[in-house]
């Protein structure tokens, strides 16, 4: 029973979901409410560490020759998986402005639209290969740099959640006029945890990206946000 690369690309894969469940959990359990949006934060995080990868540190037909020592690359790898982050959580801004001003159901609605902007767009943008989708992502993310990643996620989400902002996300959750009646800054408190849950599921995207090395907007669609919800609610 040798750990064989399917079995190996299946642990992988595995991880990966870990981090983008709990990461959405952040938002649809411990908030309380009810997004649909992590899979444009996957494809979002999954196409900003390829083209940091490909464009600086790797031999490409589109992109031409790599703009740094393809050397440095598994060490700047991490800095990719960031960037990966930083831009789902931009993403993610776009989403928490409109949706966090009202109450109710809105951020499901703006949240869904938001995943099939995301969708489309990547599809219309020629410069990522559009439709056919990216290919040629190095080989950067074997089993111990995703369990690592897994790890620090899990690692961080549970101070998170304990913390203070984690703990006043909860009263949120458990009654907004009430939290707001007791000092919390329910908008704030609300902007940070869906900023953050992003950002893991941004990191998640990078490590798909480099795990198949390939990604493809189809991939991102209402079978991964399927996916996705019913591993937090039925997990």
């Amino acid at each position: 029973s040798s750990l064989n690369d399917y079995r190996l690309l299946i642990a992988r894969l595995t991880l990966i979901a870990v981090m983008l469940t709990l990461s959405l959990n952040v938002v649809n359990g411990y908030m309380g409410e009810f997004s649909c949006s992590h899979p444009g934060f996957m494809a979002l995080g999954a196409y900003a560490a390829s083209v940091f990868t490909v464009v600086l540190f790797v031999q490409d037909n589109k992109f031409g020759a790599p703009l740094l020592p393809p050397g440095l690359g598994p060490i700047l790898f991490p800095v990719g998986l960031i960037l990966a982050g930083a831009v789902s959580a931009v993403g993610a801004l776009i989403v928490a402005i409109p949706s966090f001003r009202t109450r109710g159901d809105y951020l499901a609605i703006i949240s869904l639209a938001f995943m099939f902007i995301v969708k489309s767009l990547i599809e219309n943008l020629e410069v990522v290969g559009g439709a056919r989708g990216l290919g040629g992502q190095p080989d950067w993310a074997p089993l111990w740099v995703v369990f690592a990643g897994t790890i620090l996620c899990i690692w961080t989400i549970n101070n998170f959640v304990r913390s203070t902002m984690g703990k006043a996300l909860n009263a949120v959750r458990d009654g907004e006029l009430a939290a707001d009646a007791m000092t919390v800054d329910t908008r704030r408190t609300k902007m940070v945890a869906f900023l953050f849950a992003a950002f893991w599921a941004g990191v998640a995207g990078g490590l798909f990206a480099h795990v198949l090395r390939y990604v493809n907007p189809g991939t991102f669609d209402l079978k991964m946000l399927a996916q996705s919800l019913a591993m937090v609610y039925l997990g």
